[in-house]
């Protein structure tokens, strides 16, 4: 994916990028091995996942926005969901934390609590990877 800053946003925007052509591109043919695609990172890139259309595995993603303060600590409700998830999380590319599971089953629709800046996806989409594990002083993203 590439990232560039929104200043209207005040976010980055995340564009996925076709490795072998190099154009804008989200659908099933721009999939290349995991190996292929780390050569393919440089500077405001990071990697991305998208399961295939029609895939019966679902990789599910609890996005928590604005959840890093700026000295770097994690807020106390996204603290207890790594510790209660104990799967996969990393520092998305903003203030952010997203955290990774494999599910069994999927709810009928997607769901965004604002109140808490909590988002929960499943469905088919690219989903950045960044590599920068969560930690805690008692936990680590294994």
């Amino acid at each position: 994916m590439k990232l560039a800053w929104s200043i209207e946003k005040q976010k980055f925007s995340k564009t996925p990028i076709d490795p072998k052509t190099g154009f804008t591109a989200n659908c099933d043919g721009m999939g290349v091995p995991f190996a292929v695609a780390v050569q393919h990172l440089e500077l405001n890139r990071v990697l991305c996942y998208r399961h295939p259309d029609g895939s019966t595995a679902r990789l599910g993603l609890i996005d928590c926005d604005h959840c890093i303060a700026a000295d770097g600590s994690i807020s106390p409700l996204v603290q207890n969901l790594l510790r209660y998830m104990d799967t996969y999380a990393e520092y998305s590319v903003s203030d952010g934390i997203h955290i990774l599971c494999w599910l069994d089953t999927v709810p009928p629709d997607g769901h965004k609590d604002r109140k808490w800046d909590v988002e929960f996806y499943w469905q088919a989409r690219s989903i950045p990877i960044t590599g920068n594990r969560g930690v805690l002083a008692d936990w680590e993203s294994p």
